[in-house]
């Protein structure tokens, strides 16, 4: 990343979810408000962004963000939808259950935590990212309407410092509070001794009944990630911005992975499920799907 930017990772998620918001069908799946307040945070960054996002009303430039996506990464724009709206879902799941404070690990663009913060101005929201991303956030941030007093930007590079100390030196952290983790589109990142050491950790801070809301990419035999048909372009495409993916966890092998953390697996989907829930008119043998990276809630004691 360059100082005071997002990763080009974050962009494009935050460019692919703008894209899928403006899809009529896909709209249908986005959590309310995500796609606006992206498209405002990402028009933020720059002229360049800006300049795209006017573009973004014409017919010829949303149907060239389609065939990018078919060649880049085919069902791209489904899955940041089905994604976003099963994080999104989660979370309120897990505050409707008693959780009362969530932590946003990783955040870059996304506005999950604004759009919790903005709903339930009675619960503290935390976000964790590395100083640069959160630069970029809180330019983001400043040209929206709305800035929620409960909604706390912690800046932090979790490769010098843990989980636990951010949280330990915020005044407004109550470790005595069940509360909803959210690492999503984090842990493929992270070498696999860095990722067992966060989960570690968020193991260690949680008291009973928190929950672990997080997505994963698969992985083969030797732990290597797994990403389907897009694998090559994919690959390339990561070198080359500097983001490569270091890690993956075998889906049959998930809960015991997570009862060896800390943590009791409550749900598991995949691509064809998560389909099948929010797009039930959609043929998964036709409609292009990403089968390698998958969702997931863990919880802590009773949770």
């Amino acid at each position: 990343m360059r100082e005071g930017q997002p990763s080009k990772t974050a962009l494009g998620v935050a460019r692919g979810l703008v894209f899928a918001a403006a899809d009529p069908l896909l709209a249908k799946v986005c959590p309310p408000r995500a796609g606006d307040y992206a498209e405002k945070i990402l028009g933020a960054q720059s002229r360049t962004q800006a300049l795209e996002l006017k573009l973004l009303s014409q017919s010829w430039y949303r149907a060239l963000g389609r065939v990018h996506e078919r060649i880049w990464i085919r069902g791209g724009f489904l899955h940041l939808a089905l994604r976003k709206r099963f994080i999104d879902d989660s979370v309120r799941a897990a505050l409707q259950d008693g959780t009362e404070q969530l932590v946003v690990v990783g955040g870059g663009l996304d506005t999950l935590a604004l759009r919790i913060a903005e709903d339930e101005p009675s619960r503290p929201v935390f976000e964790i990212d590395h100083p640069d991303s959160q630069t970029a956030k809180r330019r983001g941030l400043d040209v929206l309407p709305i800035r929620p007093a409960n909604l706390h930007l912690e800046a932090a590079d979790l490769a010098q410092r843990s989980l636990r100390d951010v949280l330990s030196h915020s005044a407004r952290f109550d470790a005595t509070k069940p509360t909803v983790f959210v690492a999503e589109g984090l842990l493929m990142y992270l070498e696999h001794d860095d990722v067992k050491r966060l989960l570690d950790d968020i193991a260690t801070i949680a008291p009973t009944r928190s929950r672990l809301v997080f997505t994963f990419l698969s992985a083969d035999d030797a732990g290597r990630p797994v990403i389907g048909h897009a694998a090559a372009r994919t690959r390339f495409l990561l070198k080359l911005y500097g983001e490569p993916l270091r890690s993956g966890i075998h889906p049959d092998r998930l809960g015991e992975y997570l009862r060896e953390r800390g943590f009791a697996l409550r749900e598991h989907w995949d691509e064809r499920r998560l389909l099948a829930r929010y797009l039930p008119e959609r043929d998964a043998q036709t409609t292009p799907l990403l089968d390698w990276e998958y969702a997931a809630v863990a919880g802590r004691g009773e949770a």
